[in-house]
């Protein structure tokens, strides 16, 4: 399939209206005609760690965190949209394309534990339920002038 933009997960080189095969089913991992013939391709029938909705919302949280997460591959749809994580399945807004289950470990938050960072060292955890208390900043009032 020839896509607009893509960045090979072979050579790592970015293209522009270039062919490219999907390495992993529903997430946006390419590979250029150079490097297809010598990594591996996957196929949906492969994946044997699926679960199938109906989610909890626990579950759900986890996966709409994990599709938000900047380290991470979300799962898209062929036209490479951003699915929308729901407790019967995953939605794409744009195209109303529907995919009814995901990885295991996309729905119970152990995705955190996966050094997804490159090494940066940054993590992913579950967002605050209190973020402004969280990051909140004392702000005192600049100092008088003082009289000469």
């Amino acid at each position: 399939m020839t896509y607009r933009r893509f960045m090979c997960v072979g050579c790592l080189r970015r293209w522009t209206n270039s062919s490219a095969t999907k390495v992993l089913p529903f997430m946006p991992a390419f590979l250029c005609s150079m490097c297809e013939s010598r990594e591996r391709i996957y196929r949906e029938e492969e994946i044997d760690n699926k679960r199938f909705a109906e989610w909890t919302p626990d579950e759900v949280e986890s996966l709409a965190v994990y599709q938000s997460s900047y380290w991470f591959l979300p799962f898209v749809c062929e036209k490479v949209h951003v699915l929308q994580a729901l407790p019967n399945g995953l939605r794409c807004s744009k195209c109303d394309f529907w995919l009814r289950w995901a990885y295991d470990w996309t729905l119970n938050w152990s995705w955190q534990d996966i050094d997804g960072t490159g090494g940066s060292g940054v993590t992913v955890r579950k967002p605050s339920p209190d973020p402004l208390g969280e990051i909140s900043i004392a702000l005192q009032p600049p100092d008088e002038p003082e009289d000469e």
